[in-house]
C-alpha cells in the first residue's frame, strides 16, 4: 500500500511541477506573441507596418515570403527576386500601397524582370490590373487601338518600344491575342507590372509618358487574405509556422491554426481545473490513509486503560454495543436524529452534490447557519467504522479544512453535517465561469490553502 502511495504521489507530483511552471511558461509565451504580433511596427519611412511583413525582430510575426529591408528614406520587399517599396500602409483598413522600386524613376530600366506576386498571402484588391510594357520591338504596334496601346520612347532608334493599359488576358484584347504573342517574339523583352483601376483609366483616356509614370509611381493596392482576416476578427494576431508551412493565429495563452476559439475554457481555466484536479485526488489518497490510520488508534483506544495493554483475545471477545456507545460518548460534536436531519433539509428537498458514497444537501439549523448534509447511502454493519470517522474528523479543526458540525447514526441511516461552502467546491469553482480569467496569483493561494490543509492531516498523528 505504502509503495502505491508513494508512486501515486510521485506521479501527481511531477503532473502538478509540470502544470504550476510548464504549462504556466508555455502560456505566457503565447500570450507575448500575441501581444508582440498584434502590435504594428516601423521601418523606414513607414511606422503602420503589420503581417505578412517582418523584421528580424518579429520572424514570428510574418510571412517566409516578406521580409523587408529598412534603411532612413523607405521600407522595401523582395518579391521573386524584384524590390517594391511600401508606399503606404493602415493597420485599420488593413491596406497597402505598393510600387515597383525600378520603376519608380523612370519606365525605362535596363534589367527589369517579371515578378511572381503571392496572392494567396497578399491578394490585390479589386480593380487592379497588369500594365505590360514591351522593350526593344523590331516591329511597329498597329494603331489600331489607340487607347489601350502606348509608345515609349526608351532611346535607341532602331527599336521600339510599348505599354498596353490593360490585363492580356481582358477580352478587350481577345481580337488581337494571336498578334500579342506574335508581336511579343519581336521584342527583347515584355514586364507586366500590377497598377490600380483609377490610374489605369485615367491612361486610357490620355496615353501620354507623363500619365504612365504617374501610374508606375502611384502603385497598387493589396489587402490580407480571408484566414488572416478570420483571425483578427477573432481577437487574434496573424502569424506563420515555418515548420508546418502554414499560416497561425496567435491568441491570448495559445496558438492555434485558424482562429482563436471562442468555445470551451481558456487554457488558463484548463490549467486550474488540473491543479484542482490533482490535489484533490492527492487530498483523497491522504486523507484515506490517515482515516485508515486514525480509525486503528480509535478502536485501539476503547480497549486500552492506561495501565492495561489491548490483547488480540481482548479485541475478538468484546461485545459490539458497548465499543458503539463508547465512541459515540468520545466524539464532540452534536448527534442528531435521523427526523431532525429531515427537519433541517426540509426534506432533503435542495440536493447540491452527488457522489459515490452518497448525495449531499443543503440545510438550515436552527440557530439560522447554513449546513451541507450528506447522507450517505449502502451502509452496512452496526455504524462502528463510520463512528470512527466520525470520530476521527471531529478532532480535526484547520482554517483550509471544512468543519465538521454534527453526525447522524440512527439504525442504518448515516449523516454528516458540515458547515456550508457559499462558493461552492472547489473543484466546480475552478472549472466555472469565474475562473476562466483568474489570474495565477490566485491559483496559486488556492493550492497553497490546500497543501496546508494536507500538511495539517499530515502531522495530527497520522503519518505513514
Amino acid at each position: 500500500m505504502i509503495i502505491l502511495f508513494l508512486s501515486l504521489t510521485n506521479s501527481l507530483f511531477y503532473r502538478i511541477i509540470w502544470i504550476l511552471f510548464v504549462i504556466p511558461y508555455c502560456v505566457s509565451s503565447a500570450d507575448e506573441l500575441h501581444r508582440r504580433c498584434s502590435q504594428s511596427f516601423s521601418c523606414g519611412d513607414q511606422t503602420d507596418l503589420f503581417y505578412p511583413f517582418w523584421i528580424p525582430s518579429r520572424v514570428e510575426c510574418g510571412h517566409p515570403d516578406f521580409q523587408l529591408q529598412c534603411s532612413e528614406r523607405f521600407a522595401e520587399v523582395s518579391i521573386s527576386a524584384v524590390k517594391f517599396r511600401i508606399l503606404e500602409a493602415n493597420s485599420t483598413s488593413r491596406v497597402i500601397r505598393l510600387a515597383r522600386s525600378d520603376y519608380i524613376g523612370g519606365f525605362c530600366p535596363q534589367h527589369s524582370i517579371n515578378a511572381q506576386f503571392n496572392e494567396n498571402v497578399l491578394p490585390f484588391v479589386p480593380g487592379t490590373d497588369n500594365l505590360t510594357i514591351y522593350y526593344g520591338c523590331s516591329q511597329n504596334f498597329p494603331r489600331s487601338f489607340p487607347l489601350l496601346v502606348g509608345e515609349l520612347d526608351c532611346g535607341g532608334d532602331d527599336e521600339k518600344s510599348y505599354y498596353v493599359t490593360t490585363n492580356l488576358s481582358s477580352p478587350l484584347l481577345s481580337e488581337i491575342g494571336g498578334f500579342l504573342n506574335d508581336f511579343s517574339g519581336q521584342c527583347k523583352r515584355n514586364v507586366s507590372i500590377p497598377a490600380s483601376g483609377p490610374a489605369l483609366i485615367t491612361l486610357q483616356k490620355n496615353t501620354t509618358q507623363d500619365n504612365l509614370k504617374k501610374t508606375l509611381q502611384e502603385g497598387f493596392n493589396v489587402g490580407l487574405n480571408h484566414e488572416c482576416l478570420m483571425c483578427i476578427a477573432s481577437d487574434g494576431a496573424c502569424g506563420y509556422n515555418r515548420i508546418s508551412n502554414e499560416s497561425i493565429c496567435h491568441c491570448i495563452h495559445q496558438t492555434y491554426s485558424l482562429t482563436c476559439r471562442k468555445k470551451g475554457f481558456s487554457a488558463a481555466a484548463k490549467a486550474g481545473m488540473e491543479i484542482a484536479f490533482g490535489l484533490a485526488l492527492l487530498f483523497l489518497i491522504v486523507g484515506w490513509l490517515c482515516s485508515i490510520r486514525c480509525r486503528k488508534k480509535a478502536h485501539e483506544a476503547q480497549y486500552t486503560s492506561k495501565d492495561i495493554p489491548v490483547t488480540d483475545q481482548q479485541r475478538k471477545t468484546s461485545s459490539h454495543a458497548p465499543r458503539k456507545l463508547n465512541i459515540k460518548a468520545l466524539i464532540p460534536v452534536k448527534h442528531y436524529s435521523y427526523v431532525q436531519v429531515k427537519r433541517i433539509t426540509k426534506s432533503f428537498s435542495q440536493e447540491v452534490g452527488k457522489g459515490g458514497f452518497g448525495t449531499v444537501y443543503r440545510g438550515t439549523l436552527c440557530d439560522g447557519r447554513k449546513v451541507a448534509v450528506k447522507v450517505l447511502k449502502n451502509t452496512k454493519g452496526n455504524g462502528e467504522d463510520f463512528l470512527s470517522e466520525v470520530a476521527s474528523m471531529s478532532e480535526t479543526s484547520h482554517v483550509n479544512i471544512v468543519t465538521l458540525l454534527g453526525f447522524c447514526a440512527e439504525g442504518t441511516k448515516r449523516a454528516i453535517i458540515c458547515e456550508f461552502l457559499e462558493n461552492g467546491a472547489l473543484d466546480k469553482f475552478i472549472a466555472g465561469n469565474r475562473s476562466s480569467n483568474m489570474e495565477w496569483t490566485k491559483l496559486y493561494e488556492i493550492a497553497l490553502g490546500v497543501a496546508r490543509g494536507l500538511e495539517y492531516l499530515h502531522h495530527k498523528d497520522c503519518t505513514f
